[in-house]
Protein backbone atom coordinates (compact mmCIF):
# COMPACT_ATOMS: atom_id res chain seq x y z
CA UNK A 1 0.00 0.00 0.00
CA UNK A 2 1.60 3.23 -0.70
CA UNK A 3 2.20 5.91 1.49
CA UNK A 4 -0.20 8.65 1.01
CA UNK A 5 1.95 11.20 2.42
CA UNK A 6 1.06 14.63 1.34
CA UNK A 7 3.76 17.36 -0.38
CA UNK A 8 2.78 20.26 1.76
CA UNK A 9 2.76 23.80 -0.57
CA UNK A 10 -0.40 24.62 -2.63
CA UNK A 11 -2.38 21.71 -1.45
CA UNK A 12 -2.52 22.40 1.86
CA UNK A 13 -3.03 26.01 1.11
CA UNK A 14 -5.68 24.91 -1.24
CA UNK A 15 -7.33 22.93 1.76
CA UNK A 16 -6.92 25.50 4.58
CA UNK A 17 -8.85 27.98 2.16
CA UNK A 18 -11.42 25.56 1.55
CA UNK A 19 -11.75 24.85 5.36
CA UNK A 20 -11.95 28.19 6.85
CA UNK A 21 -15.03 29.18 3.49
CA UNK A 22 -16.43 26.32 4.88
CA UNK A 23 -16.47 25.48 8.37
CA UNK A 24 -18.97 27.92 9.69
CA UNK A 25 -21.27 26.83 7.46
CA UNK A 26 -20.66 23.34 8.80
CA UNK A 27 -20.61 24.04 12.37
CA UNK A 28 -23.61 26.39 12.08
CA UNK A 29 -25.71 23.34 10.48
CA UNK A 30 -23.78 20.59 13.24
CA UNK A 31 -25.20 22.76 16.20
CA UNK A 32 -28.93 22.85 14.26
CA UNK A 33 -28.93 19.41 13.73
CA UNK A 34 -27.67 18.52 17.31
CA UNK A 35 -30.22 20.48 18.84
CA UNK A 36 -32.89 18.88 16.83
CA UNK A 37 -31.47 15.75 17.70
CA UNK A 38 -31.60 15.88 21.50
CA UNK A 39 -34.66 17.73 21.84
CA UNK A 40 -37.77 16.53 22.57
CA UNK A 41 -39.30 13.84 19.67
CA UNK A 42 -36.02 14.21 17.96
CA UNK A 43 -35.91 11.18 15.54
CA UNK A 44 -32.61 9.22 14.65
CA UNK A 45 -32.02 9.25 18.32
CA UNK A 46 -32.25 6.34 20.49
CA UNK A 47 -32.89 7.18 24.36
CA UNK A 48 -30.64 3.78 25.27
CA UNK A 49 -27.35 3.01 25.96
CA UNK A 50 -25.19 1.12 23.07
CA UNK A 51 -21.62 -0.52 24.43
CA UNK A 52 -18.57 0.71 22.91
CA UNK A 53 -17.40 -1.78 20.07
CA UNK A 54 -13.89 -1.49 21.02
CA UNK A 55 -11.37 -1.20 23.86
CA UNK A 56 -11.70 0.63 26.84
CA UNK A 57 -14.76 2.55 25.94
CA UNK A 58 -12.75 3.65 22.50
CA UNK A 59 -16.48 2.50 20.51
CA UNK A 60 -19.35 3.77 18.49
CA UNK A 61 -21.69 3.32 20.91
CA UNK A 62 -22.94 6.64 23.15
CA UNK A 63 -24.15 6.14 26.78
CA UNK A 64 -26.07 9.74 27.01
CA UNK A 65 -28.55 10.56 23.98
CA UNK A 66 -27.83 8.20 21.50
CA UNK A 67 -25.90 8.07 18.34
CA UNK A 68 -27.22 10.83 16.30
CA UNK A 69 -26.52 13.52 18.65
CA UNK A 70 -23.10 12.49 19.62
CA UNK A 71 -21.95 11.89 16.40
CA UNK A 72 -23.40 15.39 15.50
CA UNK A 73 -21.38 16.95 18.60
CA UNK A 74 -18.34 15.23 17.73
CA UNK A 75 -18.88 16.34 13.73
CA UNK A 76 -19.07 19.78 15.41
CA UNK A 77 -16.03 19.30 17.52
CA UNK A 78 -13.57 17.82 14.31
CA UNK A 79 -14.58 21.04 12.08
CA UNK A 80 -13.39 23.42 15.11
CA UNK A 81 -10.31 20.94 15.61
CA UNK A 82 -9.53 21.69 11.77
CA UNK A 83 -9.76 25.20 11.83
CA UNK A 84 -7.26 25.72 14.96
CA UNK A 85 -4.85 23.31 13.58
CA UNK A 86 -5.08 25.18 10.31
CA UNK A 87 -4.27 28.70 11.65
CA UNK A 88 -1.72 26.90 14.09
CA UNK A 89 0.49 25.98 11.11
CA UNK A 90 -0.39 28.91 9.14
CA UNK A 91 0.90 31.29 11.93
CA UNK A 92 3.99 28.91 12.74
CA UNK A 93 5.00 28.62 8.97
CA UNK A 94 4.92 24.56 9.65
CA UNK A 95 5.42 22.63 6.27
CA UNK A 96 5.32 19.58 8.09
CA UNK A 97 2.33 17.45 7.20
CA UNK A 98 0.55 16.17 10.39
CA UNK A 99 -2.38 14.37 11.98
CA UNK A 100 -4.05 13.96 14.77
CA UNK A 101 -7.08 11.58 16.59
CA UNK A 102 -8.54 12.26 20.19
CA UNK A 103 -11.28 10.71 22.05
CA UNK A 104 -13.16 10.83 25.36
CA UNK A 105 -16.00 8.15 25.75
CA UNK A 106 -17.81 8.18 22.28
CA UNK A 107 -16.60 11.18 21.49
CA UNK A 108 -13.59 10.71 18.89
CA UNK A 109 -12.16 13.67 16.65
CA UNK A 110 -9.39 13.87 14.01
CA UNK A 111 -7.50 15.33 11.40
CA UNK A 112 -5.94 14.18 7.90
CA UNK A 113 -7.19 10.65 9.66
CA UNK A 114 -6.09 8.79 6.66
CA UNK A 115 -2.72 10.08 6.47
CA UNK A 116 -0.21 7.92 7.12
CA UNK A 117 3.31 7.95 8.81
CA UNK A 118 6.55 6.46 10.08
CA UNK A 119 5.87 5.19 13.40
CA UNK A 120 9.27 5.60 14.49
CA UNK A 121 8.97 3.72 18.10
CA UNK A 122 5.58 4.14 19.03
CA UNK A 123 5.62 0.89 17.30
CA UNK A 124 6.81 -0.69 20.57
CA UNK A 125 3.39 0.06 22.08
CA UNK A 126 2.13 -2.78 19.63
CA UNK A 127 5.18 -4.74 20.92
CA UNK A 128 4.30 -4.87 24.43
CA UNK A 129 0.82 -6.27 22.77
CA UNK A 130 2.36 -8.59 21.27
CA UNK A 131 4.52 -9.90 23.50
CA UNK A 132 2.00 -10.19 26.35
CA UNK A 133 -0.21 -12.26 24.50
CA UNK A 134 2.35 -14.23 23.12
CA UNK A 135 3.87 -14.85 26.71
CA UNK A 136 0.38 -15.31 28.18
CA UNK A 137 1.37 -13.70 31.65
CA UNK A 138 3.01 -11.06 33.04
CA UNK A 139 5.21 -13.41 34.95
CA UNK A 140 6.32 -15.36 31.95
CA UNK A 141 6.70 -11.79 29.31
CA UNK A 142 10.56 -11.07 29.00
CA UNK A 143 10.56 -7.79 31.85
CA UNK A 144 14.39 -7.93 31.10
CA UNK A 145 13.69 -6.60 27.71
CA UNK A 146 9.76 -4.80 27.54
CA UNK A 147 10.90 -2.02 30.62
CA UNK A 148 13.82 -0.85 28.64
CA UNK A 149 11.94 -0.58 25.30
CA UNK A 150 8.77 1.14 26.80
CA UNK A 151 10.17 3.40 29.77
CA UNK A 152 13.35 4.38 27.78
CA UNK A 153 12.81 3.70 24.17
CA UNK A 154 15.59 0.75 23.97
CA UNK A 155 16.17 -0.23 20.53
CA UNK A 156 17.99 -3.15 20.82
CA UNK A 157 15.53 -4.53 23.38
CA UNK A 158 13.00 -3.72 20.43
CA UNK A 159 14.57 -5.52 17.87
CA UNK A 160 15.30 -8.63 20.18
CA UNK A 161 11.42 -8.88 21.08
CA UNK A 162 10.18 -8.12 17.36
CA UNK A 163 12.45 -11.23 15.92
CA UNK A 164 11.70 -13.15 18.62
CA UNK A 165 8.05 -12.72 17.67
CA UNK A 166 8.14 -13.51 14.27
CA UNK A 167 8.99 -9.85 12.42
CA UNK A 168 7.44 -7.93 10.13
CA UNK A 169 5.06 -11.03 9.37
CA UNK A 170 3.93 -10.76 13.32
CA UNK A 171 3.30 -7.47 12.83
CA UNK A 172 0.94 -7.53 9.78
CA UNK A 173 -1.15 -10.21 11.51
CA UNK A 174 -1.62 -8.23 15.12
CA UNK A 175 -2.59 -5.47 12.91
CA UNK A 176 -5.33 -7.09 11.10
CA UNK A 177 -5.95 -9.11 14.50
CA UNK A 178 -6.38 -6.03 16.68
CA UNK A 179 -8.41 -4.17 13.90
CA UNK A 180 -5.50 -1.51 12.82
CA UNK A 181 -6.83 -1.03 9.17
CA UNK A 182 -4.25 1.51 8.30
CA UNK A 183 -1.71 0.16 9.80
CA UNK A 184 1.27 -1.40 7.85
CA UNK A 185 4.97 -3.20 8.62
CA UNK A 186 7.47 -2.97 6.30
CA UNK A 187 10.18 -5.86 5.78
CA UNK A 188 12.89 -4.06 6.43
CA UNK A 189 12.48 -2.61 10.09
CA UNK A 190 9.83 -2.12 12.95
CA UNK A 191 10.20 1.68 13.18
CA UNK A 192 9.49 2.00 9.53
CA UNK A 193 6.08 0.81 9.92
CA UNK A 194 3.63 3.17 8.19
CA UNK A 195 0.65 3.95 10.66
CA UNK A 196 -2.50 5.97 11.02
CA UNK A 197 -3.58 8.68 14.05
CA UNK A 198 -6.89 6.53 14.85
CA UNK A 199 -5.28 3.37 14.77
CA UNK A 200 -2.71 4.64 17.56
CA UNK A 201 -5.78 5.31 19.37
CA UNK A 202 -7.46 1.85 18.77
CA UNK A 203 -4.01 0.40 19.74
CA UNK A 204 -3.93 2.61 22.99
CA UNK A 205 -7.19 0.63 24.10
CA UNK A 206 -5.70 -2.74 23.63
CA UNK A 207 -2.51 -1.69 25.70
CA UNK A 208 -4.16 -0.22 28.51
CA UNK A 209 -7.60 -1.73 28.94
CA UNK A 210 -8.58 -5.52 29.71
CA UNK A 211 -9.73 -6.77 26.27
CA UNK A 212 -7.24 -8.47 24.11
CA UNK A 213 -5.16 -7.97 27.53
CA UNK A 214 -6.21 -9.32 31.26
CA UNK A 215 -6.03 -7.21 34.22
CA UNK A 216 -2.60 -8.11 35.07
CA UNK A 217 -1.34 -7.42 32.13
CA UNK A 218 -2.97 -4.23 31.23
CA UNK A 219 -1.58 -3.08 34.44
CA UNK A 220 1.66 -3.88 33.75
CA UNK A 221 1.24 -2.17 30.53
CA UNK A 222 0.07 0.99 32.50
CA UNK A 223 2.89 1.10 34.91
CA UNK A 224 6.06 0.68 32.31
CA UNK A 225 4.27 4.06 30.12
CA UNK A 226 3.59 5.90 32.96
CA UNK A 227 7.43 5.64 34.28
CA UNK A 228 9.09 6.29 31.00
CA UNK A 229 12.32 8.35 31.87
CA UNK A 230 12.06 11.64 32.14
CA UNK A 231 13.92 12.73 28.82
CA UNK A 232 11.27 11.39 27.36
CA UNK A 233 8.54 12.87 29.01
CA UNK A 234 7.24 14.94 26.46
CA UNK A 235 4.34 15.20 23.93
CA UNK A 236 1.15 14.25 24.91
CA UNK A 237 1.98 15.24 28.79
CA UNK A 238 1.76 18.77 28.43
CA UNK A 239 -1.76 18.36 27.05
CA UNK A 240 -2.45 16.67 31.00
CA UNK A 241 -4.23 19.08 33.52
CA UNK A 242 -2.14 19.27 37.02
CA UNK A 243 -2.58 15.45 38.73
CA UNK A 244 -3.41 13.90 35.99
CA UNK A 245 -2.19 10.41 35.20
CA UNK A 246 -0.76 10.10 32.24
CA UNK A 247 0.24 6.90 30.39
CA UNK A 248 2.64 7.74 27.02
CA UNK A 249 5.12 6.43 24.39
CA UNK A 250 6.87 8.36 21.93
CA UNK A 251 8.74 8.10 18.96
CA UNK A 252 11.09 10.25 16.87
CA UNK A 253 13.85 9.68 13.98
CA UNK A 254 15.02 11.08 11.03
CA UNK A 255 13.72 9.52 7.60
CA UNK A 256 15.96 9.55 4.19
CA UNK A 257 12.95 9.63 2.40
CA UNK A 258 11.98 12.63 3.80
CA UNK A 259 15.41 14.29 2.96
CA UNK A 260 16.83 13.58 6.45
CA UNK A 261 13.94 15.42 8.15
CA UNK A 262 12.16 14.37 11.37
CA UNK A 263 9.33 12.04 11.88
CA UNK A 264 8.08 12.80 16.31
CA UNK A 265 5.20 11.18 17.08
CA UNK A 266 3.19 11.05 20.70
CA UNK A 267 0.42 8.60 21.81
CA UNK A 268 -1.27 8.31 25.33
CA UNK A 269 -4.12 8.33 27.74
CA UNK A 270 -4.45 11.24 30.10
CA UNK A 271 -7.02 10.59 33.27
CA UNK A 272 -6.53 6.87 31.77
CA UNK A 273 -7.50 5.78 35.77
CA UNK A 274 -10.88 7.64 36.08
CA UNK A 275 -14.38 7.51 34.10
CA UNK A 276 -13.03 10.34 31.40
CA UNK A 277 -10.13 9.53 30.08
CA UNK A 278 -8.61 11.13 27.07
CA UNK A 279 -6.97 9.30 24.50
CA UNK A 280 -4.49 11.33 21.94
CA UNK A 281 -2.07 10.48 19.20
CA UNK A 282 -0.05 13.05 16.91
CA UNK A 283 1.99 12.23 14.19
CA UNK A 284 4.26 14.31 12.25
CA UNK A 285 6.48 13.82 9.38
CA UNK A 286 9.17 16.36 8.21
CA UNK A 287 10.00 18.43 10.88
CA UNK A 288 13.66 20.44 10.49
CA UNK A 289 14.36 19.23 13.90
CA UNK A 290 13.43 16.75 16.86
CA UNK A 291 13.06 20.17 18.87
CA UNK A 292 10.56 21.56 16.62
CA UNK A 293 8.75 18.34 16.29
CA UNK A 294 8.49 18.24 20.19
CA UNK A 295 7.42 21.55 19.98
CA UNK A 296 4.87 21.06 17.04
CA UNK A 297 2.77 17.79 18.48
CA UNK A 298 2.64 19.25 22.12
CA UNK A 299 0.87 22.42 20.90
CA UNK A 300 -1.26 19.93 18.91
CA UNK A 301 -2.37 17.59 21.47
CA UNK A 302 -3.11 20.55 23.63
CA UNK A 303 -5.11 21.77 20.86
CA UNK A 304 -6.60 18.53 20.70
CA UNK A 305 -7.70 18.51 24.50
CA UNK A 306 -8.81 21.68 24.60
CA UNK A 307 -11.00 20.97 22.01
CA UNK A 308 -12.60 18.31 23.69
CA UNK A 309 -12.81 20.41 26.53
CA UNK A 310 -15.48 22.38 24.61
CA UNK A 311 -12.53 25.53 24.73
Amino acid sequence: MPNQRIDGGLARLHRRTLLRLTVPVAVAAAGAAALAAVGDGGTGAADTATPATEPGGLGGGTATRGAAADTTYADLLASRLAERIDAHLADTGTSADVSVAASRGPVRIAYEPDLRHDTASIVKTQLLVMALRHHGSVDDAPDERLRPMITASDNSAATAVYRDLGGADALAQACADYGMTGTEPRQDAWGLTDTTAPDQLTLLGHALYEGLLDADQVAYARELMSSVVASQDWGVSAAAADGETVWLKNGWDTRTALGGRWVVNTTGILAGDTDTPTRLAVLTSGTGSQSEGVALVESLAALARSTLDGE
